[in-house]
Parts: C-alpha cells; structure tokens; sequence
C-alpha cells in the first residue's frame, strides 16, 4: 500500500476545536480510506489553502469508491455505500460525523472521484482563522508535515 501526505506551505493559521476535528473527521476518513483500499492501493492526504484564505483536506483514494449516486446521502447518520464487493462492517456514524464536525466549522465537505479513477476524494473546506502554526496540533504526527519532518 501507498499511503502519501503532502502539506503545502501553510500561513500561521487555525483557531479550531483540534482535538474534535483531528479525530471525527480526518482520522476518520484516513482510516476509512485504509480500510477500503487493497494491498496495492493508494491513499494520498493532501493539505493547503485556497485563495480565500480556507484550509482545503483532501482524502483520496483508489479503493471501490461510492456510487455517485449515494454520495449525496452518504453523510446521513445510518448511512453507508451499498456497495456489495464490500466485506466491511460499521455503523453508519463515521461520514456523518466527519460532516458534522466539518460543518460545526463552518466548512464544507464534499466527495468526487478518487485516484486514477477509482475510489472516492473527500474534500473539507474550513476557513482559517489565525493562529500560531506550533500551536496546529492535527498534523504534528503525519510524516513530512512542517511539525514533523520526518
């Protein structure tokens, strides 16, 4: 498996629930993308900022995907794909969680197509708010972020 993280360069930035956000929503969907992709598979987290001044998290990966036409429903509580090539238990709380707390920030999430035309890209948008970069304790443990070089 491929799992990449690339962080672009970030201006000192973010005032949010770290703690909540880090764990209901992008641990959730890395984890999720993990789960679903095979050996082989690729997922890939991105982070930047778009020029409004909003912190853009994408989670893509090359897995089995959600059929468009659930990915309007999918962040409903109870909800999961029907995908039937899925072996994968939940409870349906995961992407309704994750929205949630993505929009208890004001953001937005989104879904569209993933990697090399398969799997799923979720897509946060939050808006930023300043605060000091040493402070931003959501990415201080993924590998080549600018709190953790290695």
């Amino acid at each position: 498996m491929d799992f990449s993280v690339v962080v672009d360069d970030l201006p000192e930035l973010i005032h949010w629930d770290i703690l909540k956000l880090r764990y209901f929503a992008v641990n959730n969907l890395i984890s999720n993308a993990l789960k679903f992709v095979s050996n082989g598979g690729r997922v890939l987290v991105r982070v930047g900022i778009n020029a409004e001044g909003d912190v853009l998290i994408s989670i893509a990966d090359n897995g089995p995907g959600i059929p468009p036409e659930e990915r309007t429903v999918i962040f409903e509580r109870f909800a999961q794909a029907s995908n039937n090539t899925r072996s994968f238990s939940g409870s349906g709380y995961g992407l309704f969680n994750a929205a949630h707390m993505v929009r208890s920030h004001f953001g937005e999430i989104t879904i569209t197509d993933g990697l090399d035309g398969k799997g799923v890209c979720f897509n946060m948008q939050i808006p930023a708010i300043p605060f000091p970069m040493d402070k931003i304790a959501i990415f201080n443990d993924m590998p080549n972020s600018p709190n953790n070089p290695n």
